[in-house]
């Protein structure tokens, strides 16, 4: 029948007109179960990047700073201030193909609609355990820095919890003081000591006035963390309108928190570890052509299937800036 066009082209139409609203929507639904990047996203911790993800790092206060009479020799010293840490963009995709009998099957008035949905739930799920799982994602070995295009940079390299002051994070060697994360006396078991060592290690990043604001951990840490609380609540009346008509509280994961900090807990989170991050200066950074991209339907037929194929493509990653005001405490799951 003329005008008629070929399902991949259809398809890449459907997709090319409603892209604008699917893609926020799909990216929502893959943050959301990545407790760190749904932060990120609802603080406003995402940025864009540029072709490198580099900047400048303060590496050297002035020692020789003092004062004295108008008499006293004053010596000028020579500074080396600053120097540049450099990230690299991390490609990580979700291939997958559609094979021709469902295309045929696939029949109605949503036809399109109702294979591109069930494809991109699909892409979902697989795009969330990358991002967020131990493999490629944020929970990533320690190893992984900037060698490798397809694994993230993870919290394990940025906020290690062993070997903080070897290997390297954003090309720059972790030996010098300022470009490494502080770490807490290990806890022996949470309901002794955890509280205490939790507040030290949150103490140590402080800079100022300048605390970490999430706190990371698995969920036996985070049940420790909650059962050593006292569970008292504490309230003035008259309590607020919204509250009130209702009788009720509702009780949420921002809810919780440690000394300012949002404390979220990630089930592929590091066993026995706590990470206290400080967003201010780690942050989530995606590039605005790839955010989280479909790309173009292509037929199969010359590798001999009767398919078609594409692939979800986030090129993204988290990169520090400031390692010094992150800290890690280990030994919470015991309790």
């Amino acid at each position: 029948m003329a005008g008629n066009v070929t399902f991949t082209d259809e398809i890449d139409r459907t997709l090319s007109t409603t892209r604008p609203d699917i893609m926020p929507m799909v990216w929502d639904n893959i943050t959301t179960d990545i407790p760190l990047f749904h932060h990120m996203a609802e603080e406003k911790k995402i940025r864009s990047g540029g072709a490198y993800l580099e900047g400048t790092v303060l590496k050297e206060i002035p020692s020789a700073v003092g004062a004295g009479p108008t008499s006293a020799a004053i010596t000028p010293v020579y500074l080396d201030p600053a120097t540049r840490f450099r990230y690299a963009w991390k490609n990580i995709y979700v291939p997958f193909k559609i094979p021709g009998i469902d295309i045929r099957k696939n029949k109605g008035a949503n036809r399109i609609v109702d294979i591109i949905g069930l494809s991109l739930d699909a892409v979902e799920a697989g795009m969330t355990e990358a991002l967020g799982g131990t493999t490629l994602g944020i929970w990533g070995p320690a190893a992984n820095d900037e060698g490798n295009a397809s694994v993230l940079t993870s919290l394990l390299n940025l906020i290690k919890s062993a070997g903080n002051a070897t290997g390297t994070t954003g090309n720059l060697t972790r030996t010098a003081a300022w470009w490494r994360n502080s770490t807490g006396t290990a806890i022996t078991d949470f309901g002794t000591n955890g509280l205490t060592r939790w507040r030290e290690a949150m103490f140590n990043a402080k800079r100022g006035n300048d605390l970490p604001d999430v706190v990371v951990t698995n969920q036996t840490q985070y049940l420790n963390f909650l059962n050593t609380l006292q569970a008292n609540f504490r309230y003035n009346l008259p309590v607020e309108y919204r509250l009130s008509s209702r009788r009720s509280v509702d009780i949420g994961g921002d809810d919780v928190g440690f000394h300012r900090a949002i404390v979220l807990e990630d089930a592929n989170a590091q066993a026995d570890v706590a990470r206290f991050i400080n967003t201010r200066y780690l942050f989530l950074v995606t590039d605005e052509d790839a955010y989280f991209t479909i790309l173009p339907f292509v037929s199969m037929i010359a590798q001999g299937e009767d398919a078609v194929a594409s692939a979800a493509l986030c090129m993204l990653n988290v990169i520090a800036t400031n390692l010094l005001r992150q800290g890690v405490v280990t030994g919470g799951d015991t309790d």
